[in-house]
């Protein structure tokens, strides 16, 4: 009775969400778009709340299939990296084989098949379940053309392996002069031995690198064996190479707040980790410096990479060497840079060209210094070389471009104490080196006794006792004292002694550091030191791995933000994670890659891609649907904008860790071009054979793909063009500059590239809607 009032409709509506599996598709908007979706509860709703929730539900979807893909590369990544171990003789010791780890897979051939589908698996996936969506009829969210005959399809797919077997043969030199360069041969036949550690596993670095960087570290006392340990880790992990699939990772990663696969060290350890890598860096300077270049072409470089100068002195020299011809002149520039010195306050600053005459060798340069006769601690600065421009063509630049200046305060005798306070020396060794430094000051000539004394070690039978006098002179920084170390032959454990500072004369003052320990320790303990660091590094490497994941840590990363590790979670993790911890959690029951080689992992992720890509499908078309877009431009802006956008982050990444841009470029083409060999022609062979089977033709009508393309190549063109002009162009920095560079032309070329993104949408849209005449 009552459904006979002006209710009716109401109540009637009532009933049908009660069970709205009852409810009429065809009686709301946009209810036949999809295979999955709408559901029927939708039939309530106005159309603005439903856009906004499909939109919102859009999004969401694009996180979790950029979460589920970043499970889908790690299998990928894991099969690809297996390697397997060969056998072959010992050159130098016969009756002998070394064992030697290599890839199963050919990098190439993983780069272009298995890993570049990883990257385009939602957007080849997407194209399949659109065409069955279609009922095997093309649509404009992937493919579309006019009439496409089998063998066009079979064509259009086996482009694909053909580019794979192409760049196989390219990379093996098939297509290279029959003429064997036999000292070109000799050193691709090197086998390395893989490295092990003492228990007969694998490690990703050498143990005698390991030796030297804990050497150039030096024993300080604030660095445990786990912080040398992350240390060395953090540079293992900068020059590991890196594969398209760990850079998509890191992309999702960034994007999802999650565990970053490069190391990251809390921000003491980085401050050590920068002073290591540049002091590195001008060690590695001076030793090219003794390598004299024969050039066709002028080198010019600093003569040394550091200068010492006592600021009453008021002035420092930095002197230009050149090698190779002399009969030209040859234009330099040099540009002082702030350190803890400032310009104006401390030196002059210096910002000027030179020229240095045919015949020259060399030149000197005067930089002043500014005495202000008020104690100061030392304070450095620094000056850089370049070439003015134009002076690129026929001048070259050698590797000591920047030199640091140290401003000695001389107005002060000046602190003297030692530059370490524990020292580890192998018995093996004839003497113990240790520094003395002088600090603060270095006014006249000052001296400090330093003499040994015992604590479990024995003078005379475990080292030679000194008891010494050291003589600073004016303006001198540095004294070394040796100590021999008497080597018995015999077992024991570690011995140590003192050296100690006393009496200093001439003004100085003993500093804070006026006492060190010399441990003397056997060679094996020495090596079970190592040994212990070299499992903590490879314990930090395995952490950043996405090949030896299990169950305990996928769903520890997946319940905490920056994968668990608190400590160097910011809040960008943390946003980061909580838009996406459901989908974390649901994907922490995907098998670990540890299981099988990686492949069970492979197949379950690819299944929840494809179920994911089937809802993207089903929501992007009703949503475009609802606002009234055509599914072509829907398409290429909010499908392509987001499932795109890991490999977005990808690029930055690459851009960021790489030497140089050949990783973001590959990156790029590599996607693109498994996108349109098989995100074309895998779904134009399925349509194909299903209407082959029926005896018709797979026709479709013409859309907007062909105009589409052509804007699309036309901005592509304009990008390379850009990206050849920047290898060449002075304006955009130095020579072989595909990235970064001045400030204005980066911004400029940043700028434009958005541009073309923004005109190609709006040239396709203008002509989808008829605006453009095709």
């Amino acid at each position: 009775m009552a459904c006979e009032h002006s209710h009716a409709n109401i109540c009637e509506m009532s009933i049908e969400l009660a069970n709205f599996s009852t409810v009429n598709c065809q009686r709301f908007t946009c209810s036949d778009r999809g295979l999955i979706l709408p559901f029927g509860i939708e039939a309530c709703m106005s159309i603005p709340l439903r856009t906004v929730l499909y939109f919102i539900f859009l999004l969401y979807l694009f996180l979790g299939i950029a979460i589920i893909a970043d499970k889908f590369m790690s299998a990928i990544e894991t099969i690809t990296s297996r390697k397997q171990k060969i056998h072959y003789p010992d050159p130098v010791e016969k009756d002998k084989y070394l064992t030697v780890e290599v890839h199963i897979w050919n990098d190439t051939v993983a780069n272009l098949t298995l890993m570049a589908i990883g990257s385009s698996s939602p957007e080849i996936l997407l194209s399949i379940t659109e065409i069955i969506r279609n009922r095997f009829e093309a649509g404009d969210l992937g493919p579309g053309t006019n009439v496409v005959d089998l063998w066009e399809a079979v064509i259009t797919f086996l482009l694909f392996p053909l580019v794979v077997i192409l760049a196989y043969l390219v990379e093996k030199n098939f297509f290279a002069s029959s003429k064997i360069d036999i000292e070109e041969e000799k050193q691709i036949c090197i086998l390395t031995p893989s490295e092990v550690d003492e228990t007969d596993s694998s490690v990703d670095f050498r143990n005698d690198e390991l030796v030297q960087y804990l050497r150039d570290l030096g024993q300080s006392t604030n660095l445990s064996l786990e912080d040398k340990a992350q240390l060395f880790a953090t540079k293992v992990s900068e020059n590991m190479h890196r594969s398209r699939m760990e850079y998509r990772i890191e992309g999702t990663r960034m994007l999802t707040g999650g565990k970053s696969l490069f190391s990251k060290l809390p921000d003491e350890l980085q401050e050590t980790y920068n002073a290591m890598e540049k002091r590195n860096s001008i060690e590695d300077d001076q030793s090219a410096s003794k390598l004299e270049e024969i050039d066709d072409q002028p080198n010019i470089q600093f003569s040394a990479v550091a200068y010492a100068v006592l600021e009453r002195e008021q002035k420092v020299e930095v002197k230009i060497e050149r090698t190779g011809p002399i009969d030209i002149d040859v234009r330099f520039r040099l540009d002082t840079i702030d350190g803890t010195a400032i310009a104006g306050e401390d030196y002059i600053k210096l910002s000027e060209e030179f020229t240095m005459e045919p015949g020259q060798r060399e030149k000197k340069i005067i930089i002043h210094v500014i005495d202000d006769n008020q104690w100061e601690p030392d304070e450095t600065f620094l000056v850089k070389l370049s070439l003015p421009k134009g002076e690129e063509a026929h001048t070259k630049l050698g590797s000591k471009t920047v030199a640091i200046v140290t401003i000695i305060n001389d107005d002060e005798p000046g602190l003297i104490e030692f530059e370490e306070t524990i020292i580890l020396c192998k018995k093996s060794v004839e003497r113990a080196e240790i520094k003395v430094v002088r600090v603060n000051g270095a006014d006249g000539q000052v001296t400090v006794n330093c003499r040994t004394r015992g604590i479990d070690a024995t003078a005379i039978k475990d080292y030679g006792p000194i008891d010494s006098e050291l003589i600073f002179d004016h303006g001198e920084i540095s004294k070394f004292i040796a100590i021999p170390i008497i080597n018995d032959l015999e077992q024991e454990k570690d011995i140590s002694f003192a050296v100690e500072l006393h009496n200093p004369t001439g003004g100085a003052q003993i500093g804070k550091h006026n006492k060190t320990i010399v441990t003397i320790i056997n060679d094996d303990d020495y090596k079970t030191i190592a040994n212990k660091i070299a499992s903590l590094v490879q314990s930090d490497i395995n952490k950043l791995s996405v090949t030896k994941t299990t169950w305990e840590q996928q769903f520890t990363e997946a319940i905490s933000a920056n994968g668990g590790d608190l400590e160097k979670a910011k809040f960008a993790h943390y946003v980061g994670h909580i838009l996406s911890v459901f989908w974390k959690v649901l994907f922490a029951f995907v098998p670990p890659t540890s299981i099988a080689g990686g492949w069970l992992t492979f197949f379950v992720s690819l299944a929840f891609i494809a179920i994911l890509t089937v809802i993207i499908g089903d929501v992007a078309a009703i949503f475009g649907c609802l606002v009234g877009l055509k599914d072509s431009i829907t398409a290429i802006s909010f499908i392509a904008f987001g499932i795109s956008l890991p490999n977005t982050f990808a690029s930055m990444i690459a851009a960021k860790n790489s030497k140089t841009a050949d990783d973001v470029i590959r990156n790029i083409t590599g996607s693109n071009s498994v996108n349109v060999f098989l995100g074309l022609g895998l779904p134009w062979l399925i349509a194909a054979i299903y209407w082959k089977s029926k005896n018709l033709p797979f026709t479709v009508k013409g859309g907007d793909l062909s105009f589409s393309a052509l804007v699309f190549s036309i901005c592509g063109i304009l990008c390379m063009i850009v990206l050849i002009l920047r290898r060449y162009l002075g304006v955009f920095g130095k020579a072989e500059l595909v990235l970064g560079g001045p400030i204005i032309p980066k911004y400029i070329c940043s700028i434009f590239f958005v541009i073309l993104w923004v005109a190609y949408l709006t040239l396709s849209g203008l002509q989808a809607y008829g605006h453009i005449k095709w």
